[in-house]
């Protein structure tokens, strides 16, 4: 997105500039976003061990006191003394883990209690839905944004039937790539199985996606010869294929012409 002030802007201008319909996201694209970027859920520290709350409870200073009584206790002979402190130590570690624990678990049990309620506009109707935070460029924000919805006009006109679990936003290339074959009558796949996944602009630059390795495991399956993808995705795909040893081509692409010259040429 560009330098403009959006937030100085009114709801017509916000609208207006970036050609966005007032009905809010459809459930579809909520379900697709939600596929491609995943929950907003705020990052948890890992929970210590038992064992590493035992061990940190020995950094005390009293605690550290006592380790020394007990190392002068058998320096002068004091043995019955230095067994006593000792056991005396052990108890107080057993019961100061246990209670640490034992918050920890209670803090743990509260936090999944916390929710963020959020007014949004879905299919032209309000709805309060449930939002976790997200940790982003060091800031924890909640998931929303603003979706573009651009109108082009083709020639020839190109027209679309799809059912609602037909086509997400990482199957963009291949898509314009299957409507670039029907309108100028090519024969890019040349009897092949091909397949391939990534997002696609309006300028025709390939995008990142996540889960790439299932997406390739499929088209394998799938009996494809060529896989197409990202450049962002390519060294994660060519190490499964690698170490699966896969018989088919990874070619990485940044833009839809690199996958139809790609495509003609090979």
């Amino acid at each position: 997105m560009n330098n403009d002030k959006y937030y100085l802007m009114s709801e017509k201008e916000l609208y207006d500039k970036l050609n966005l319909k007032n009905i809010g996201l459809s459930s579809k694209e909520a379900s697709l976003r939600l596929l491609k970027y995943g929950l907003n859920e705020l990052p948890r520290k890992k929970k210590d061990s038992v064992i590493k709350l035992f061990f940190k409870s020995m950094i005390d200073p009293i605690i550290i006191l006592l380790i020394f009584a007990i190392l002068s206790s058998f320096f002068i002979g004091e043995i019955v003394d230095a067994i006593a402190i000792i056991f005396i130590i052990i108890i107080d570690l057993i019961m100061e883990t246990y209670q640490e624990n034992k918050a920890l678990k209670t803090a743990e049990s509260l936090s999944n209690l916390v929710k963020e309620k959020v007014k949004v506009l879905r299919d032209n109707k309000e709805l309060i839905v449930d939002s976790k935070l997200k940790e982003y460029d060091g800031k924890y924000k909640l998931g929303v944004a603003i979706n573009q919805i651009n109108d082009y006009i083709t020639s020839p006109n190109i027209y679309f039937d799809l059912k609602d679990n037909e086509l997400g936003p990482s199957g963009g290339l291949m898509a314009a790539i299957d409507i670039y074959n029907k309108i100028t009558n090519s024969n890019l796949t040349k009897g092949d199985k091909i397949t391939g996944t990534g997002t696609i602009d309006a300028e025709g630059n390939v995008g990142e996606i996540g889960g790439v390795k299932y997406k390739l495991i499929g088209a394998v399956n799938n009996g494809a010869k060529v896989f197409l993808c990202p450049k962002e995705n390519y060294e994660e795909a060519l190490k499964v294929a690698q170490d699966k040893k896969y018989d088919i081509i990874i070619k990485e692409v940044n833009t839809l012409s690199d996958a139809i010259n790609y495509l003609k040429e090979r």
